[in-house]
């Protein structure tokens, strides 16, 4: 007579051990020898506690990810749980991480590098009057002010 609501956890409980799984695997990947190998361990044996939580009738999962995983995000959580499945291994997840972050690092806006406290000023002055929803006394307010921190640092740094 095995009734299988005897035989589970509790919630706060699997809570607690996906957190500790998830910590340890990235403090796998994270270690100077580097051990991708345990860290996808732990991160399935997560997953597979998530998939425990999931499957569970009467658990709102996206709760149970904010209330007792410590604000798990539920993309985290799904990723967890594809490794468990099999869908993705750890290396995998990886290499579309960093082609993810180099793209994303391409669409950012270069900044204009600006060697002089002068020139900083003026391009600061061009950028704010294109501002036209501030008004004309806190343009000069902001102006002034930027002005004054400018020369401030410029002094610090020997430049005039």
């Amino acid at each position: 007579m095995s009734d299988m609501t005897t035989n589970l956890l509790p919630i706060e409980t699997i809570g607690k051990e996906v957190q500790v799984f998830d910590k340890k695997g990235h403090d796998y990947e994270a270690a100077v020898d580097y051990n991708l190998e345990k860290a996808e361990q732990m991160y399935k044996a997560a997953g597979l506690k998530l998939i425990e939580v999931r499957d569970r009738a009467g658990v709102n999962f996206s709760e149970f990810c904010i209330l007792h995983c410590q604000g798990l995000s539920r993309t985290r959580a799904y990723l967890l749980m594809d490794i468990a499945d099999g869908k993705y291994t750890l290396a995998e997840i990886r290499a579309r991480s960093r082609v993810s972050s180099r793209k994303h690092r391409e669409k950012k806006v270069s900044i204009t590098v600006i060697d002089t406290p002068t020139k900083l000023v003026k391009e600061i002055k061009t950028r704010l009057k294109k501002l036209a929803k501030l008004d004309q006394k806190k343009l000069q307010a902001v102006i002034s002010c930027g002005e004054k921190l400018i020369k401030r640092e410029g002094s610090a740094r020997g430049v005039r």
